[in-house]
C-alpha cells in the first residue's frame, strides 16, 4: 500500500530508521497502535526503501490480525497494543521511540 493510502487508512503513520537497528513502521487506528518492525544484521548493507517495505508490511499484517482477518505468526516483529485512552497511547509511543535513544 502506497504511503498516501495508509495516512487515509489510519490515524497516524509513523515511520522511522536508524542504520543500526533497522527500519519501525507504527500505524495508528483509535486506541491501537500496530507496530512493524525490520532489523539490519550486522552483515547487511543499510537499506532505508526495503527496511521499510519490510516494516511497512509487518505493520499492516499487525493490524489483519488485530482485526481478525488474519492468524497471528510468532516472529515478534509485529505487534498490535490496544490502549485504553489517548494519553496512554502517546505514551506508548513515546516509550517505542525511547528504545531507539
Amino acid at each position: 500500500m502506497t504511503l498516501n493510502k495508509l495516512k487515509e487508512q489510519y490515524d497516524r503513520v509513523i515511520i522511522t530508521h536508524n542504520k543500526e537497528v533497522g527500519s519501525r513502521v507504527v500505524l495508528i487506528d483509535g486506541l491501537k497502535m500496530h507496530v512493524g518492525l525490520s532489523q539490519i544484521h550486522s552483515n547487511d548493507t543499510f537499506n532505508r526503501r526495503l527496511g521499510r517495505t519490510i516494516a511497512q508490511g509487518r505493520a499492516e499484517y499487525a493490524s489483519k490480525v488485530a482485526s481478525g482477518d488474519s492468524t497471528k505468526r510468532k516472529t515478534g516483529l509485529s505487534y498490535t497494543v490496544t490502549c485504553g485512552d489517548v494519553k496512554e497511547l502517546d505514551e506508548k509511543i513515546l516509550e517505542l521511540f525511547k528504545k531507539e535513544a
